[in-house]
């Protein structure tokens, strides 16, 4: 599961649609508050310049009811140390080729390219829930998921330090940890 916190959509209105309705009801003064009128050059997909998630791991014995379809829940010691230094490996430019959904071999997603750059990648802790926060340019399809349950496989001890660079050299997608399920 993947839930957005805040997005921009974009939504072509004409205005012979719009003023009508507008003028009819009483929301004007609502809508300036959460709508913001923009020219037709403006896309939200295209002209973003970075795009963040966060993966939220509880560490808990019982997940508390009100986020539990929100966090992935793990019962065991992670090594957050060693979970950090992995996760500086990805900060850059690399080819994301192991990181991206099984099956999608050579063919790349929209760009032509796997190539991606993660600008900050964060392992934080807060209290019982320990946060994945990955910003970048732009995502292959699962990339962030794949990251995410990597790091967490070296955190567990099921993986070796060194994963992350051996994915990155060789594009090899074996080589990655489980996606858990969000």
């Amino acid at each position: 599961r993947v839930f957005e916190s805040s997005s921009f959509p974009r939504i072509n209105v004409p205005d012979l649609l719009i003023k009508p309705f507008l003028a009819r009801t009483n929301v004007t003064d609502a809508l300036k508050q959460v709508v913001k009128v923009v020219g037709a050059d403006v896309h939200a997909r295209f002209q973003t310049v970075s795009k963040r998630y966060r993966y939220r791991i509880f560490l808990g014995d019982v997940v508390p009811p009100f986020i539990r379809l929100y966090v992935h829940h793990v019962q065991v010691p992670l090594d957050l140390s060693l979970m950090r230094r992995e996760a500086a490996r990805l900060r850059g430019r690399h080819d994301f080729r192991a990181f991206a959904r099984h099956g999608l071999g050579l063919r790349a997603q929209g760009s032509g390219t796997m190539t991606r750059t993660i600008q900050e990648i964060e392992v934080k802790r807060q209290g019982q829930e320990l946060q994945i926060e990955v910003e970048g340019t732009g995502f292959l399809h699962t990339m962030v998921r794949s990251i995410a349950g990597t790091l967490l496989d070296v955190g567990r001890g099921r993986l070796p330090e060194g994963t992350i660079r051996r994915m990155l050299r060789s594009g090899d997608r074996r080589l990655a940890g489980s996606r858990p399920e969000w």
